[in-house]
């Protein structure tokens, strides 16, 4: 294994973990509030914003139908609703409902509340290590959906 591929090991291991510890209440509020953790993901989803099913998909790394159905779900449970677009009425979005924004704003509650937790117990100085990691990933992310979207336009173009 390279030096590349043990790190990429490491971080995907300390990640999981990471996420495992903070996704904790995710889990809970899943069950609790009778949400799979890929309908919480939707929910993620549209919380930057009304979006289009296809959108919904390629976010989520889901077939359009299977997202057609979550979204379907998810407006059943009054977190989500059908809308036009309103630059192109044909077009169908979804949307947050109150109840769906509250959803989200719980969750990011918890995510917050167990982030201070675990950061209670480090010194400023390893806070300090710990965002200038996560900036640097952050980095990588816009590059990332730089590419990705760099490369979708050349998928339209063609």
């Amino acid at each position: 294994m390279s030096t590349r591929d043990e790190l990429l090991a490491r971080i995907g291991e300390l990640a999981e973990s990471i996420s495992t510890a903070g996704c904790m209440d995710a889990k809970g509020f899943a069950i609790d509030g009778d949400l799979t953790l890929p309908q919480i993901g939707v929910l993620y989803v549209l919380a930057s914003g009304p979006a289009k099913i296809t959108e919904i998909s390629q976010a989520q790394g889901m077939a359009p139908p299977n997202a057609s159905s979550m979204v379907e779900r998810l407006v059943r449970k009054d977190l989500v609703e059908r809308v036009s677009d309103p630059k192109d009425r044909r077009v169908a979005l979804a949307r947050l409902t109150h109840a769906g924004r509250e959803v989200i704003d719980t969750l990011n509650r918890s995510h917050y509340e167990a982030m201070e937790k675990i950061a209670a117990f480090l010194s400023v100085e390893e806070l300090e290590v710990v965002a200038q990691a996560l900036e640097v990933f952050q980095r990588g992310v816009e590059r990332l959906e730089a590419f990705d979207e760099a490369d979708r336009a050349l998928q339209g173009a063609t």
